[in-house]
């Protein structure tokens, strides 16, 4: 997608999988849906905490779907919306990590875009 949009690709960064799995599975176990965490953690602060650090710019797409969804649908269902695409499409940022957590029929998964 990015490519075929004249930008350069993303390289994943263990520390935002980190974060951002550790995150999907907070909002699975916690049934919650927002980018602030039942304890009050941000993305900032939860990237920190999974060692992501330097950092000059952050954003972060969640998703809550039925755990047969398929991956592309749910790229799909984020480039739908112009405020995920926009985070997807950031000129700005080289990195991404990438969680999921599934339970029972549903699935949690997160996207962290980074630059440093």
């Amino acid at each position: 997608m990015r490519t075929n949009a004249g930008l350069t690709p993303l390289a994943r960064n263990s520390a935002l999988d980190g974060s951002a799995g550790s995150y999907a599975g907070v909002l699975g176990t916690n049934d919650w849906f927002a980018h602030e965490g039942p304890d009050g953690s941000t993305l900032a602060s939860r990237a920190e905490a999974a060692g992501y650090s330097g950092w000059n710019y952050l954003s972060e797409n969640l998703y809550r779907g039925f755990y047969g969804d398929a991956a592309e649908r749910i790229v799909q269902a984020w480039a739908d919306s112009p405020g995920h695409y926009s985070n997807m499409m950031g000129p700005q940022i080289t990195e991404i990590g990438v969680g999921c957590y599934v339970s029972g029929d549903l699935r949690w998964c997160v996207q962290d875009f980074g630059e440093r």
